[in-house]
């Protein structure tokens, strides 16, 4: 009796299956780190409203920390995608596993707009453009500031 691989003994309905949560557990990490990196990065670029006295005592330039918080966004950005692209190269595989013709993907409307527009695109790119004119805007009131 010859043995067998685990994998091979895996079910196209199983491999399915393994394929889907991995696809779901991704796209959930995916997803928070946006708002996670927003977070960090907005909070960095708020430190000199929250300790002035920091700038005067340890004599650092004050306009450090939204570049700092810029920093974060576009790695944020970056990340984002590349999280993206690993959760559809899994979809992908659970595609071509159970048959493209299974999946009815209308073209139609807002949900046909969004599959054209991709919104993972859309939204990596709102994030990163939002981000940057918020740091602008925080570095010239910076400027402002005795």
């Amino acid at each position: 009796m010859s043995q067998t691989s685990p994998v091979t003994n895996v079910s196209n309905l199983e491999a399915a299956k393994l394929l889907l949560d991995e696809w779901k557990f991704r796209q959930q990490h995916c997803w928070n780190l946006l708002p996670r990196y927003g977070l960090a990065a907005a909070f960095v670029s708020i430190i000199p409203y929250l300790r002035l006295e920091l700038f005067t005592n340890y004599h650092l330039d004050k306009l450090i920390f939204p570049w700092i918080g810029w920093l974060l966004a576009l790695a944020a950005t970056w990340l984002f995608m590349a999280e993206q692209y690993r959760c559809y190269s899994v979809l992908d595989h659970y595609r071509t596993l159970i048959g493209k013709d299974r999946i009815h993907r209308p073209n139609t409307g807002f949900s046909g707009l969004l599959d054209r527009l991709k919104i993972r695109w859309a939204s990596a790119a709102i994030f990163f453009v939002g981000f940057t004119i918020l740091s602008f805007l925080n570095i010239r009131m910076l400027k402002r500031l005795p």
